[in-house]
């Protein structure tokens, strides 16, 4: 059920400052907001497929890093996030709210989604060239034999592929640009995701 996905994490934001240079934490007690029903069904269509990258204009690179003072919750993991808005053609933007990925298996079949997703209070967006942030997201099954859509995931490896939209500020795009993150490996044991 979607509601199971929703695991509320209470802990501190490591990451109060810009990628790069020091932090301070910040208390704050967040949870991964779910995806709507619709927006979830899009992103399960990918399920079964070998195609966990966004379709069309993949100009933006992203990375996700998993923190050590930050540990997973069940099925909630929190990231650290940086997208190089860098750009030749004018000035772009980011809303990690928007965030989606999946989990592939060994094979790079889609096998699990991220289901909900939460940015800092009042943050989440930006504009600058290097903008970085944290954010939560909940993680879920693709349908299966007995596994119904946002369960927990099996026992096993994954590779987490996320992926988002890349807005323009100054111009228009002839067709929706994204940012795209390395696979970040994890692995589920008991239904829950495995410390770093």
């Amino acid at each position: 059920m979607v509601a199971a996905a929703v695991v509320v994490l209470s802990g501190c934001w490591p990451w109060s400052a810009p990628v790069g240079e020091p932090a301070t934490p910040e208390p704050v007690a967040t949870s991964a907001t779910p995806f709507e029903d619709d927006r979830l069904e899009l992103v399960a269509e990918r399920c079964g497929s070998t195609d966990a990258e966004p379709m069309g204009d993949v100009s933006f690179t992203g990375t996700a890093t998993r923190p050590q003072v930050l540990q997973p919750n069940g099925m909630t993991v929190p990231l650290g996030m940086h997208i190089d808005l860098e750009s030749e053609h004018g000035e772009h933007s980011v809303d990690l709210g928007w965030t989606s990925g999946y989990l592939t298996d060994g094979s790079g079949t889609v096998v699990g989604l991220v289901t909900g997703v939460a940015t800092p209070p009042g943050g989440g967006s930006g504009s600058a060239p290097g903008y970085g942030a944290p954010i939560v997201v909940s993680l879920g099954a693709c349908p299966a034999d007995g596994v119904d859509l946002a369960d927990p995931l099996p026992d096993g490896d994954y590779a987490l592929v996320l992926s988002g939209p890349v807005s323009p500020e100054d111009h228009d795009h002839a067709q929706q640009e994204y940012w795209v993150a390395p696979p970040v490996p994890l692995t589920v044991s008991g239904g829950e995701v495995e410390p770093v």
